[in-house]
């Protein structure tokens, strides 16, 4: 229709660490808080204690931007504390690779450091969704004090507790949404290939498209669009 919409996301989970998750996730909101609180507070321009202050309260807001509610306020709190440990602890990290010869160029450590920036945002995305302080606390000590191996061999450990229609599906949209995001990620230009096409596939695609969207925009038991979790702020 000729609207040209800001690209919001960009492969988040692949950051490989939070300065560079928080360039890739949610690009509007985050570039809003960095025009308007981040830079009017003084930014980096200032004493690191107050460089460090501004970040806290950068994230606070963010929290407080999801909602009224402690869950959002610690989730908030948590990613500023990500981001001062991490600016406190460079030099000793930078030291520390430099002694142990790592080659900071290898697939191998680009992993690392995105498999431990997952883990930490995941880890943090638990208070973001519990409904409650109480909840987050009963998450968290589950984690530590509730893993029985013997759920590893059971079969609602990997279906997540999903019939066998609902999980393949989760399976094949996941795969698709991989699939573009991954060929996007790299340069591809999906919307200039889709139009370069005869009209006849496109207007196939399109209507698959469309039957896709009517089938699984309402899919799962007890669907309610009010449930989208944004509908809540």
């Amino acid at each position: 229709l000729g609207y040209d919409l800001i690209e919001n996301f960009n492969s988040p989970f692949e950051a490989r660490s939070f300065n560079d998750f928080w360039r890739r996730w949610h690009i509007s909101m985050t570039g809003w808080f960095r025009d308007y609180v981040y830079f009017s507070l003084g930014g980096s321009r200032c004493a690191p204690w107050r460089h460090y202050f501004n970040i806290v309260i950068v994230f606070l807001c963010s929290g407080l931007w999801h909602g009224a509610l402690w869950t959002f306020v610690l989730w908030g709190a948590i990613h500023g504390f990500y981001q001062i440990f991490g600016g406190l602890t460079k030099p000793l990290r930078e030291k520390a690779l430099d002694v142990l010869r790592v080659n900071r160029q290898a697939a191998s450590y680009k992993l690392f450091r995105m498999l431990i920036t997952f883990a930490l945002v995941d880890f943090a995305w638990l208070f973001f969704r519990a409904e409650g302080l109480d909840i987050a606390a009963a998450m968290v000590k589950r984690i530590v004090t509730g893993l029985h191996p013997e759920e590893l061999v059971g079969q609602a450990y990997y279906t997540m507790g999903l019939d066998r229609q609902d999980f393949w599906a989760l399976l094949l949209c996941t795969a698709v949404l991989l699939l573009v995001d991954g060929l996007q990620y790299r340069g591809k230009d999906l919307k200039a290939w889709f139009a370069s096409q005869n009209w006849l596939f496109r207007e196939l695609a399109l209507a698959v498209i469309l039957l896709v969207i009517f089938i699984f925009g309402i899919w799962g038991n007890g669907y309610d669009a009010s449930s989208f979790i944004y509908f809540n702020f």
